[in-house]
């Protein structure tokens, strides 16, 4: 094994939503990019000279971006792309020095590597799907590696693309504890909360219709042991003093067992510990939630998506409404806040459809709710459902990031505004409407009309409570 040069720079990058050199939305919160962390701790534990720049926490532009590559000089820079700001991510790519060696990683470039390599010249390696055991190898022979002996990658030899398989880390637990001195917003004050995020699990076994995560990280959940989850959360107390976590794993609470072991744990820490996570509605009944509620969770997001049957069946989710309610009821009575998410422009959806998702966010009446419009990312059913519709790949691979879509309720006094300032980094949509007949702009008037009529609708019900 070649001995490693430890004056070997490498930066971190994790893309921004917006163009910050031009634009400048409302303020909003984003989590640490906790795949880049893991792969910079990685980095730094082998001896190279690290940083990690978060354009979204730190609100950098293109511009300013490649001026700060400039600056540092770096060996290699190492790229998290995903499809809604890839355009973004272009022109950043080409603006970096030929002798600089580029690596991509993240979703988008699991996707779709043989695309990125043919339109980015200065990209030199995709690494797919979970890099940190691949990345570590290439890091241990780095200069003098033989990219042949290294998994899950692709790379352009002689005009030729040699295309690697996607990778998963199959012992979670072998994963170091990320070293949060990368990251620019992790811990982050959140209230009285001092929170850091946590992934407890990679992988999700539904299949909807809209989600690249099954084909990214498998469709059969991966778990870190409670042990190794515990272990890292008194490290982050002892080190950061954080007593909150973000799990921002996709369905925290789909194995019972492993959960209720979870708690029962949390409540041995030797401090008090808050909590928060995502769950499939129909998988958490009375008996989960208090034990959640009583281990310290004091907060769940759903995916609920639609409230019509027809989309819902098309997403293949069923939401048994008289469920939901009972449990954003029973999550009010136990003091745990709600969150839902909605979805709007599916191909086949009517404003009467749309409708049905408004009355029934009103109707659940979580503490918060988020509308986005739908995304086909490549790779999913829903994509390839829009190919044999005769969309380009052109058409679905161009995106738009609408900064105005919530800020222009600011002016119409939509109450608990600063709520709605949150979910700005979700406004992205396609540059074309993807729905049947539903233009975007109508689209984007219908998605205004979910926030007021629900926002408003939680002010008077407060009034009635009140």
């Amino acid at each position: 094994m070649e001995s490693i040069n430890k004056s070997k720079k490498i930066i971190f990058i994790s893309t921004p939503i917006f163009n910050y050199d031009i634009i400048q939305p409302d303020n909003y919160f984003t989590t640490a990019p906790l795949g880049l962390g893991y792969l910079a701790t990685i980095a730094r534990s082998k001896g190279f000279s690290v940083e990690l720049i978060d354009c979204e926490a730190e609100r950098i532009g293109i511009l300013g971006l490649s001026e700060k590559i400039k600056l540092k000089n770096p060996d290699i820079v190492c790229i998290s792309l995903i499809s809604a700001n890839y355009g973004l991510a272009k022109k950043m790519i080409s603006l970096i020095h030929p002798n600089i060696t580029v690596i991509c990683g993240g979703p988008h470039a699991t996707l779709v590597p043989k695309k990125i390599l043919q339109e980015n010249p200065n990209i030199d390696i995709v690494f797919r799907g979970e890099a940190e055991e691949s990345f570590a190898r290439f890091l241990d022979f780095y200069p003098n590696t033989d990219l042949t002996k290294i998994k899950g990658i692709c790379y352009n030899e002689n005009h030729n693309i040699k295309t690697g398989e996607i990778l998963r880390v199959n012992d979670l637990d072998k994963l170091p504890f990320i070293d949060r001195s990368l990251f620019s917003n992790d811990p982050y004050d959140n209230g009285s909360l001092i929170e850091s995020s946590i992934s407890g699990s990679r992988g999700c076994n539904n299949n909807c219709v809209f989600c690249s995560v099954p084909k990214i990280s498998g469709n059969q959940i991966r778990y870190r042991s409670v042990e190794d989850i515990i272990k890292e959360i008194k490290h982050l107390n002892k080190k950061y003093n954080v007593n909150s976590i973000h799990f921002v794993d996709d369905n925290f609470t789909f194995n019972k067992s492993k959960l209720v072991r979870f708690c029962e744990q949390l409540k041995n820490l030797p401090f008090s510990l808050k909590w928060r996570c995502l769950a499939r509605i129909s998988d958490v009944d009375e008996k989960i939630l208090c034990c959640m509620a009583d281990a310290g969770c004091y907060k769940i997001g759903f995916g609920i998506e639609s409230g019509s049957k027809k989309i819902q069946k098309f997403v293949t989710k069923k939401i048994d409404k008289a469920h939901a309610k009972k449990v954003i009821n029973f999550c009010k009575r136990l003091g745990v806040k709600t969150k839902t998410f909605f979805t709007i422009g599916y191909p086949q959806e009517t404003e009467e459809d749309i409708e049905m998702s408004i009355e029934f966010a009103k109707f659940l009446n979580p503490d918060e709710a988020n509308f986005n419009i739908l995304r086909a990312f490549p790779g999913t059913p829903l994509y390839s459902y829009l190919k044999k519709q005769n969309f380009s790949e052109k058409e679905l691979c161009e995106y738009k990031q609408h900064k105005d879509i919530l800020g222009s309720l600011k002016e119409k006094n939509v109450p608990y505004f600063d709520i709605l300032q949150r979910f700005q980094k979700y406004q992205i949509s396609h540059k074309i409407s993807i729905n049947n007949s539903l233009s975007l702009k109508r689209i984007i008037a219908l998605l205004k009309k979910a926030y007021i009529d629900f926002y408003i609708n939680k002010q008077n019900y407060m009034k009635i409570e009140s």
